[in-house]
């Protein structure tokens, strides 16, 4: 019997590492389907990338200039020289202001994915950078929450930046709220459908802020509920006053109080 076993199993093996040969993949990268080969292909730039290349302009004034001025952190362990950077922008949605790019692998996850808004103000560029940086808003150990109960909050937020006399520096993160968990757990509670269907489900919420193309409303974007990660909606919406964001609501009423003084 133990034979037998023995021999099924250095039958499978056989016929993995055919098919890895077959279809000319590493047999030590393959595996389930997939190759876990995280190398870059070649370096090949088009037309867009060198005439992207070209246009850089110093001092940086466009994302794509701060973009390549970013320190090497931010790609991982990819390689990423100007020429390898310019190949992982996403050219359909770059404009002076905007930038995403992003490159990933296909099984290990291994990768990078970062987006940059260019803001303005009176002291000149604002520079959001998201990283897929993310912190807990609330965090319950395993004892402290019961199968079902809604566990943790987490928030994907962007960080803010200057870049001054060829450094990069940090804005207080003061300059854009952070959604508040009393908020979230009330909309949680009110909004949330599937938590009521799958009574045993371990819950968690992740909200991101999502970076705009264009405009100066940053939207905080969420799941509509908890079971169907492809339904998403607007949680809460910050507005740049060209100072700093504030919560929408915040800015109605304000508009509210100033119109109501001049029709006194």
């Amino acid at each position: 019997m133990i034979g037998r076993i023995l021999t099924l199993v250095l039958a499978f093996v056989l016929s993995g590492c055919s098919l890895a040969q077959k279809f000319g993949l590493p047999i030590s990268e393959t595996e389930g389907g997939c190759s876990h080969d995280n190398t870059l292909p070649p370096l090949h730039l088009d037309e867009a990338d060198r005439a992207m290349l070209k246009s850089r302009s110093d001092p940086p004034k466009t994302a794509a200039d701060y973009y390549f001025l970013l320190p090497a952190s931010y790609f991982s362990t990819l390689e990423n020289g100007a020429e390898r950077r310019a190949t992982f922008i996403h050219k359909n949605s770059l404009t002076p202001d905007y930038l995403h790019a992003a490159y990933w692998f296909e099984c290990d996850g291994g990768g990078f994915d970062v987006t940059i808004r260019v803001f303005h103000d009176d002291r000149g560029p604002l520079i959001a950078i998201s990283s897929s940086t993310y912190k807990n808003i609330m965090l319950l150990e395993e004892k402290d929450a019961p199968r079902g109960k809604l566990s943790s909050i987490v928030v994907e937020k962007p960080r803010f930046w200057r870049y001054e006399a060829g450094r990069w520096i940090s804005v207080d993160d003061a300059i854009l709220p952070t959604i508040e968990k009393g908020f979230v757990i009330d909309r949680y509670l009110h909004h949330y459908k599937a938590h009521l269907q799958f009574a045993s489900q371990l819950k968690f919420i992740w909200l991101k802020y999502e970076l705009p193309a264009s405009g100066n409303r940053l939207p905080v974007i969420g799941r509509e509920n908890f079971m169907e990660p492809s339904k998403t909606y607007v949680w809460k919406e910050y507005v740049f006053d060209g100072i700093r964001f504030r919560d929408e609501a915040e800015v109605k009423k304000m508009g509210a109080e100033t119109a109501r003084q001049y029709t006194r």
